[in-house]
């Protein structure tokens, strides 16, 4: 199983104080990414303004840093264990959000790095948690547990989550109510193949 949450680098932004990431203009996000990616940097904008046209230029950034970050290594890895035609392997991306605003901002945390250890544990309480966490920490670590036990994952009540195919590309959301999604982001991935991140 190899995955991420889709929100990984609010963790980073938050724990170091750059409230700017969160309140990015669209200028603003131009210029991080002419920084960032130097020739790429239209490129980059064009596929992700695209892939998500009603997000918000600062969320256009999170996306970005985090697939730099950490759903890039996911993808590859998956293709990799895929090309070896052993064992399968299961693709996710955990959505299930934090309400909670982003000190000194108006933004959600939504779904950051290390939110989901405690859901893959459920350990998320029913008296301090909302209902919708602790079905989404049910969901998460009975899909763990099953596949512990049988090599697969599951969950009750949850649609049936199919190996992944460099063909399909099927990623399990995790969330209180689960989806699976065949090539989520396929823009994204487009230009991550053309790219070295």
């Amino acid at each position: 199983m190899v995955g991420h949450n889709r929100d990984e680098t609010v963790f980073f932004f938050n724990q170091q104080h750059n409230t700017e990431a969160f309140n990015l203009s669209e200028a603003a996000l131009k210029d991080r990414l002419a920084s960032e990616f130097a020739g790429n940097a239209d490129a980059v904008y064009d596929a992700y303004h695209k892939s998500r046209p009603d997000a918000s230029p600062s969320d256009l950034y999170i996306a970005i840093s985090t697939a730099r970050m950490i759903g890039i290594g996911a993808m590859t890895i998956a293709d990799r264990k895929y090309a070896q035609h052993g064992a399968p392997a299961y693709t996710y991306i955990f959505k299930h959000e934090n309400p909670a605003l982003i000190p000194g901002t108006q933004r959600k945390m939504g779904a950051p790095h290390a939110m989901e250890i405690a859901y893959k544990f459920n350990n998320v309480s029913a008296s301090t948690g909302r209902p919708e966490s602790v079905k989404a920490a049910h969901n998460m670590s009975e899909m763990w547990s099953t596949f512990a036990r049988t090599g697969r994952p599951a969950a009750r009540g949850q649609p049936g989550w199919p190996s992944y195919t460099a063909e399909k590309r099927s990623t399990m959301e995790i969330d209180a109510e689960c989806t699976v999604v065949d090539d989520p982001y396929p823009l994204e991935r487009n230009l991550w193949e053309r790219l070295d991140p």
